[in-house]
């Protein structure tokens, strides 16, 4: 634990050192996404090296004990060069106390209690998303290293997984799973909200609509809610109460074919993408706020934006294509080459790497499909489209943007290309990742809304009929957000623990794997079998499982189910050659391992409805 207690410090403090190259105050907010960046890249290259030698084995304490010896000496090196003045005042800015300690408690809370244990033992929580997430975690910290897909053991790992890489390296360094997976998350939704709250009381001179930015962030969403008020009967009390206490929203959204949701409900789901908004916010606090750079410090600067893709790889492509378009057109320096030509060469690299699936078992990410996003949905034209999916955002943003200063106008402008591209290329196989592009495009039209609302507010030409215009209007913007979040606060609170993500066999069976096989076993299972207990919790990886996610990310798994068939009866040069070593099954869904299996295999583990099989005669 004193290991993992080690890096985490490391890692704000090398964070602060780097922060304070580009900017004078709230070097904290700077510090956490920017740490996280140089100390998770650091323990990745030390482990690639260390994993070429003999007899480490790549990721391990030892690779991240040097890297904490590397970050130390780093920051060591900066502080003889350019000895730092540590003024608390230059961490965090007074005026954020008050949110900032109110959001870390918050979020520690909610980020607890997404993925948890209940009383009696049981994991409750998010299976498709935070299940998978945990598996990366796990699985790496069990030596996955360097990873493959947990869920398809043969796949390398063409995903960005770096969040989820430096809780491995927590886990590794003796901090609880659950813990370890949440503990850095639950820094950066802070940073996140507070950045927000910092560049809304920039632009908008008002530290009230500052505060209200972050309302309209938490709940934010389109005209989803007049799709979704079609389903009640007003006549029946019971179900107008249920509308308001548990409506059912989260996620539901997307049917009604309003697939730009909540962006917080989101960001707490689906964590690289608030570390992809996270990085956006820093890069529009870059322009805003940043010191005049000098070229070195440019090229420091694109190093470290460079190197994001492996968090958030598409949002750190729409960052660029932000700042690009920015530079082109507002701020043309030759000194941006030393930012872009490195960040390029880098965000290139892990582009390639994200589409590296081998082609027999990927299908084509990037298409031409002009208006792509209108098939399966009510909408007929794409206004109508992003109308009533961005709803009052869209017209309080317009509104907005005539009163809004030069900097906000310029983000605009900024993000339309990204936004253009959109409307004609379809870039993830799953249709709804690719709407998460449209996440910094709607965080400026939620500053641009604070600022209409603001000028609603004090119109002179009103008079104090435009106080009474804000709540009015207030109301159909965050409607839809408030329904998404009351929704997932129930589940959180209440519908999880319904139906337990891993009953008390699961969680026995888990324990078991972890204790009793290799860290490097491979399990077999039949092809429709979802078994996020045994790799999440226990951290092996399965040869093929989990389909629907598989097939979800781009994958066409069907040679897989071909070869994953002949394994489960009982062919042994097949499993030989996959490393396959262990079978599972799961009698409580029917997925039963073959006759032909279990004659070559022993019975280690048997109860409630499960059992595992050590394939011992291949």
């Amino acid at each position: 634990m004193l290991l993992a207690v080690l890096f985490l410090a490391l890692t704000l403090l090398i964070g602060i050192y780097i922060s304070r190259h580009f900017f004078d105050s709230n070097l904290l907010l700077y510090a956490i996404p920017s740490g996280l960046v140089v100390s998770t890249w650091t323990v990745f290259i030390v482990s690639l090296l260390l994993s070429f030698l003999q007899p480490f084995a790549g990721f391990s304490m030892l690779s991240i004990g040097i890297s904490c010896i590397v970050l130390f000496l780093l920051i060591l090196f900066d502080q003889v060069r350019h000895p730092f003045d540590f003024n608390p005042s230059s961490y965090l800015d007074v005026s954020l106390y008050p949110l900032f300690t109110v959001a870390l408690l918050a979020f520690s809370l909610l980020n607890a209690n997404l993925l948890t244990l209940d009383a009696k033992g049981q994991l409750v929580g998010n299976g498709l998303d935070l299940g998978f997430y945990l598996s990366i975690t796990s699985s790496i910290s069990e030596g996955n290293f360097p990873p493959h897909y947990p869920i398809l053991s043969s796949e390398p790992l063409s995903y960005y997984y770096f969040l989820f890489f430096y809780s491995s390296i927590l886990v590794k360094g003796g901090l609880g799973l659950l813990l370890a997976f949440n503990l850095y998350f639950t820094l950066l939704f802070v940073s996140f909200i507070s950045l927000l709250f910092l560049l809304a009381k920039k632009l908008l001179s008002s530290q009230a609509f500052a505060y209200l930015a972050v309302l309209l962030f938490l709940f934010s969403g389109g005209f989803a809610f007049l799709a979704h008020l079609q389903d009640f009967d007003f006549s029946d009390s019971k179900a107008l109460e249920q509308l308001f206490t548990n409506p059912k929203f989260f996620l539901q959204y997307r049917s009604y074919g309003y697939p730009v949701t909540n962006l917080f409900t989101l960001g707490l789901v689906t964590k690289p993408d608030l570390v992809g908004m996270l990085f956006f916010l820093v890069a529009a606090a870059y322009f805003l706020y940043s010191k005049q750079p000098r070229s070195r410090h440019r090229l420091l600067a694109g190093i470290l934006f460079g190197l994001t893709g492996m968090f958030n790889l598409p949002l750190a492509l729409v960052t660029f294509s932000f700042l690009a378009t920015y530079a082109l057109l507002f701020d043309r320096k030759k000194e941006w080459l030393y930012f872009f030509s490195p960040a390029a060469f880098l965000l290139l690299a892990q582009f390639l790497l994200f589409f590296s699936k081998k082609v027999s078992t990927a299908t084509s990410a990037l298409s031409l499909k002009p208006l792509w996003f209108l098939q399966g949905t009510p909408f007929s034209d794409p206004l109508t489209f992003w109308l009533l999916n961005f709803g009052m955002f869209f017209v309080l943003g317009i509104t907005g943007f005539f009163f809004a200063p030069k900097p906000l106008r310029q983000f605009v402008a900024a993000l339309l290309p990204a936004f253009l591209f959109l409307n004609f290329f379809q870039i993830f196989p799953w249709g709804v990742d690719n709407f998460k592009l449209v996440q910094p495009l709607f965080l400026i039209l939620i500053l641009l809304s604070a600022l209409a609302f603001k000028k609603f507010w004090s119109w002179k030409r009103l008079g104090r009929y435009g106080q009474l215009v804000v709540p009015l209007l207030l109301l159909p913007t965050i409607l839809t957000g408030y329904f998404s979040v009351v929704s997932l606060l129930h589940w959180t609170a209440i519908d999880q623990y319904k139906d337990p993500l891993c009953p008390l066999p699961y969680m026995e069976m888990a324990s078991f794997v972890k204790e009793t096989t290799p860290s490097s076993s491979i399990f077999i299972a039949d092809e429709q079998a979802e078994i996020t207990c045994l790799v999440a919790l226990a951290g092996r990886k399965t040869f093929m499982s989990n389909n629907y996610w598989l097939e979800g990310h781009g994958f066409d798994f069907s040679s897989y189910a071909q070869l994953n068939q002949r394994m489960l009866e009982g062919d042994c040069s097949l499993a030989r050659k996959y490393g396959v070593t262990h079978a599972y099954e799961d009698a409580n869904f029917g997925w039963r391992i073959p006759q032909a299996l279990k004659d070559k295999s022993k019975l280690l583990f048997q109860k409630g409805g499960l059992a595992l099989y050590e394939i011992t005669g291949c």
